[in-house]
């Protein structure tokens, strides 16, 4: 069990592909990596309009991986960053997520060699 993962929306997705379930969970800890330091990089220059179009595009895939409380965050971090609004509690919002990071990698890194495990097992 883990805190911040549920990966079974994308288990069931998958049809019991686990090779699409691993190249899925690449794909996304690199665009979490990406999108995270470019959000960093858009809350340091106040450029809301490019933050949110960045929350945005990471918000489908956050919830693909079954992360309901990140993807909450995200929403949050759309809203404020859209609107204007609530900006000072961005910045809070923005360091939970960025605290979480490492949990969530070594979360999805577990997943991947339990995956990997069960594949040589075959």
């Amino acid at each position: 069990m883990y805190n911040y993962i549920n990966l079974d929306y994308l288990k069931i997705l998958a049809y019991g592909d686990n090779s699409f379930v691993l190249k899925t969970i690449r794909s996304f800890i690199q665009e979490l990596n990406l999108a995270l330091g470019k959000m960093q990089g858009q809350i340091a220059d106040k450029k809301w309009n490019d933050l949110y179009i960045t929350a945005h595009s990471i918000r489908p895939n956050v919830n693909l991986m079954g992360m309901k409380t990140i993807e909450v965050m995200i929403k949050y971090i759309e809203n404020s960053a859209s609107t204007g609004s609530n900006l000072d509690r961005l910045y809070a919002v923005f360091n939970q997520i960025k605290n979480a990071e490492e949990s969530i990698l070594a979360e999805l890194e577990e997943e991947i060699k339990s995956l990997n495990y069960a594949a040589s097992e075959r």
